[in-house]
C-alpha cells in the first residue's frame, strides 16, 4: 500500500479544491491556495514568489514558486516537494537537483542558503517579482535575505516583514531570463560588517542618506592628506557595483559621487581608500 506524507495530502487537497476555491472567489491563484494551506502549519518559515507581467490591462500574475523551511524536513527531494508543470505562458520555478519545482520544502534555516530560480517561456517585456516572507523575523534580526541578479550583477534586499516588489526586464539576451535570479539567505555573522574609522578627525560622513537612485552623494573629507582616493560602493555581500577615483588637495573638502540610476534599492557600503591602502567605510541606503 502506498503511503502519503502530510504534504502529499496537502497536494491532493489542493488538486481537488482548486476549481471550487477559484469559483467561489476565495483564492485567485495556486499561490493563494498554497499560502492558505501552509498557514495552518506551525514552526515554519516561507518564501513565496509571484511573477507578474506589465500588460495593457495592468500588472498580471503568471506564476508562483514557494519554498518552505520546516524543522525536520528532508534536505533532498521527496513527497513534500511538488514538480513544476510547464505552462504555455511564462513559467517560474525553484530549480534544485536538476528539477523544476513549484513548491519545495527544506529543513529549518540554520546556515546560509541559496534558492535558485528559473524562468522560461518569457517574452521580451517588463516584469515584476513579488516576494512575501513568513516567520523570518523569528531569527531575531540575525538573517539577511537578498535577491541576486546575475544578469545585471546586482543585489537587492528583501524585506523579512513586508512585501518586496522588484521590477526587471527580459530582452533578446537569453541570460536576462532562465537562471538569472537567486534568493540568498545570509546570517549576519557571515555578511560583511561595516568598519568605521574610530578616529573622529578622519571619519567620513555622507549625505543625503538615504539617497535616491541616480542621485548625488556628498562625501565629507575632514582633515585628510592630499592624494588620490578610490571610492567604491559594495553590496552587503561584498559585490562591487560602482567605483570612482577622486583627487583630494588636502585638509577638508566635499567630494561628490553620481550614483548609477539602475542601482537596486537597499543597503550598501561605501568604502574610501587612500593610496596607502588605508580604508574607511560608511553604510548608506539607496531608495
Amino acid at each position: 500500500m502506498q503511503t502519503f506524507t502530510s504534504r502529499s495530502l496537502v497536494f491532493i487537497t489542493i488538486t481537488f479544491s482548486l476549481s471550487l476555491l477559484l469559483t467561489k472567489g476565495y483564492a485567485h491563484s495556486a499561490g493563494d491556495l498554497k499560502r492558505m494551506v501552509v498557514s495552518a502549519e506551525p514552526e515554519y518559515s516561507q518564501i513565496s514568489i509571484d511573477i507578474l507581467k506589465y500588460e495593457t490591462t495592468g500588472l498580471n500574475m503568471y506564476d508562483n514558486a514557494t519554498c518552505d523551511f520546516i524543522e525536520g524536513a528532508n534536505a533532498g527531494l521527496d513527497g513534500n516537494d511538488a514538480t513544476k508543470p510547464s505552462q504555455f505562458a511564462e513559467n517560474l520555478s525553484i530549480y534544485r537537483f536538476g528539477k523544476d519545482l513549484s513548491w519545495e520544502t527544506r529543513p529549518s534555516i540554520k546556515a546560509n542558503d541559496t534558492i535558485q530560480l528559473r524562468m522560461w517561456g518569457m517574452k521580451q517585456a517588463n516584469y515584476q517579482l513579488k516576494f512575501d516572507l513568513t516567520n523570518f523575523n523569528l531569527s531575531n534580526g540575525s538573517v539577511i535575505v537578498l535577491l541576486k541578479d546575475q544578469f545585471l550583477k546586482k543585489e537587492t534586499s528583501i524585506s523579512l516583514t513586508t512585501t518586496t516588489l522588484i521590477n526587471f526586464s527580459v530582452i533578446a539576451d537569453s541570460a536576462s531570463a532562465d537562471k538569472r535570479f537567486q534568493v540568498v539567505i545570509l546570517f549576519r555573522s557571515n555578511a560583511p560588517t561595516p568598519v568605521f574609522n574610530l578616529n573622529a578627525a578622519k571619519a567620513i560622513k555622507i549625505y543625503p542618506n538615504p539617497v535616491v537612485r541616480g542621485g548625488l552623494v556628498q562625501v565629507d573629507f575632514h582633515n585628510r592628506v592630499a592624494g588620490k582616493y578610490t571610492m567604491t560602493l559594495y553590496t552587503l555581500t561584498g559585490i562591487r557595483v560602482q567605483q570612482s577615483i577622486v583627487r583630494h588637495n588636502g585638509g577638508s573638502s566635499v567630494q561628490s559621487i553620481a550614483l548609477d540610476a539602475h542601482l537596486n534599492r537597499g543597503a550598501y557600503l561605501l568604502e574610501v581608500m587612500n593610496e596607502k591602502g588605508e580604508k574607511d567605510q560608511a553604510k548608506m541606503v539607496v531608495e
